[in-house]
């Protein structure tokens, strides 16, 4: 039997079926509500990894920050002959030597990088929340001494703004203390 004979021949149960419009229409129904599914899954799953992912960067800025504002914290106490000689730097700045205030002047570089790193991350909201406060003040703290100020307008140009600004604010804010050698900090 020939290929031509053979379809004639064939039962109509035995023919391929064809869908009707209405149960086409109803698979395409079907089919878009299963692939609405999977997008909101999808978001779901995408949101609950983002808030994962805020945590992670969260902490991971608290870290960061821990790393720069503890190393400055750290050099003096680990070295008892720097504390000595930055204690003279900070309260009579004009009283050293080149080399000693090149010193002094890098460990203040650390420590303006470590107030404007946490600037920055607060205006990110980068920060847990009160970190940057703590940390502000803890800074503040220094900005009326003799030497932070003789460092400032030597170095005021190694960082940008807003940051250089926001400096200046703090130092018209903050009084300046004298010096041990009586004059007011510069």
């Amino acid at each position: 039997m020939d290929s031509s004979t053979a379809s004639k021949d064939e039962l109509p149960s035995q023919r391929p079926r064809r869908f009707s419009r209405e149960s086409l229409e109803l698979a395409a129904l079907a089919a878009e509500v299963i692939g609405a599914v999977a997008v909101l899954i999808t978001l779901a799953f995408l949101a609950v990894q983002i808030a994962d992912n805020n945590k992670l960067l969260e902490s991971q800025a608290y870290f960061n920050f821990l790393e720069v504002a503890h190393h400055p914290i750290a050099m003096p106490v680990q070295d008892p002959e720097f504390n000595t000689l930055l204690q003279k730097c900070t309260q009579t700045p004009h009283d050293n030597t080149v080399d000693e205030w090149e010193r002094c002047s890098s460990f203040y570089f650390i420590m303006y990088n470590s107030l404007e790193y946490t600037y920055y991350q607060d205006g990110n909201d980068a920060l847990p929340k009160g970190l940057h406060v703590g940390a502000d003040a803890y800074f503040r703290g220094f900005l009326s001494k003799p030497g932070y100020r003789r460092f400032w307008p030597e170095y005021r140009e190694a960082y940008g703004e807003p940051f250089r600004s926001y400096v200046e604010k703090l130092f018209i804010a903050a009084k300046p203390t004298p010096s041990r050698t009586g004059e007011a900090g510069e």
